[in-house]
């Protein structure tokens, strides 16, 4: 049975995939992405860690230090000191010894079915990664030079390792997925939202004092034309200048602070079936219809339930996959050659 494990509190909607038990997703919550083949040692390349013999080079860590450092910076540490940046490379070549570990421990199956598996994963890999071929060569083999095939190859007997180690086709017990729930209930809130349309008389940042009030007279003639009766879906599609005037002015349901301060402020004020007066924002002159208004709410348990137990699978595995890495490399031999 799955034992619950204990997350931080998180919006847990924020954007993952889960595919069962696919290498490419697995791998991505620790490494990122696929990283060059070993090959047999060479003189011009600059070798990083050696793992029961198999040789890491540099050439392999140098992508994924680059892509854990440009993550770094998206959250925020745009200066990264020499020690924060050696602190990322051993994690980084952490990351790839725990991949090369995995691979090596692929391979040592004897088993013909667990072989079959890790060619059809061969396949369906190299596959993907040529996705841009044709169905014909598609339904064959692609062709792909000694490099690439290594890499797949590991790519391959990771993941079928990993699903014969016993972390695919995972069940949450209801009562964990309850018990999240109740747990993180407030961060499962909806925000709340009004279903709109506009009209927009577009102002470019450079208007002048004539293009502001040609805008501002020609929104108030189309303010005064809805007063009179004049069709809402009409009017923004002859006269808008957003590209939702093909749908007539339609832009759905919009959360609040989604629209500038000054639309959202009018937006959220309005009643379903009330229309603004002419309001201006950075972008120009817009006239708002609401339709219709739904209040923040806390979701309820049925409406989550399956993205809560992905979100538990998910967090479950990288979990298993540490524990699984930590008992390899009990029993191997590894060399490193970073100055951690």
């Amino acid at each position: 049975m799955l034992k619950y494990y204990k997350v931080e509190r998180m919006n847990i909607f924020a954007k993952f995939t889960v595919s069962g038990c696919c290498f490419l997703f697995i791998m991505s919550l620790m490494i990122g992405t696929a990283p060059a083949a070993t090959t047999p040692e060479k003189a011009d390349k600059t070798v990083v860690a050696r793992v029961n013999g198999t040789v890491i080079y540099h050439d392999e860590l140098a992508p994924l230090l680059e892509s854990a450092k440009a993550r770094y910076r998206k959250q925020g540490n745009q200066s990264i000191s020499p020690d924060l940046e050696k602190n990322i490379q051993s994690k980084e070549l952490d990351q790839l010894i725990g991949r090369e570990l995995l691979a090596q421990a692929g391979a040592k199956v004897d088993d013909k079915a667990f072989a079959e598996k890790v060619e059809l994963r061969i396949k369906a890999l190299t596959q993907a990664r040529f996705h841009n071929a044709s169905s014909a060569e598609k339904a064959k083999s692609v062709t792909i030079d000694p490099h690439q095939r290594e890499i797949l190859r590991k790519d391959a007997l990771v993941d079928a390792y990993l699903e014969k180690s016993g972390i695919a086709n995972l069940q949450v017990p209801e009562k964990n997925l309850k018990e999240f729930y109740e747990k993180n209930k407030q961060g499962l809130a909806v925000l709340e939202t009004v279903k709109a349309s506009h009209i927009m008389v577009e102002l470019s940042k450079k208007a002048k004092a004539a293009d502001v009030e040609e805008a501002r007279k020609k929104i108030q003639s189309i303010s005064d034309e809805l007063k009179k009766g004049g069709d809402f879906a009409e009017l923004a599609r002859k006269h808008s200048n957003c590209a939702s005037a093909a749908n007539g002015g339609d832009l759905g349901y919009i959360k609040r602070g989604y629209m500038p301060g000054d639309f959202n402020k009018v937006a959220f004020a309005l009643k379903p079936g009330e229309t603004s007066e002419p309001i201006r924002t950075q972008h120009g002159f817009h006239i708002v219809r609401v339709f219709d208004k739904k209040p923040e709410r806390v979701q309820e348990f049925p409406e989550v339930k399956d993205t809560i137990a992905k979100y538990l699978i998910r967090d479950y595995k990288r979990t298993k996959i540490e524990e699984i890495i930590s008992e390899l490399k009990l029993k191997a031999k590894i060399e490193r050659y970073l100055n951690d």
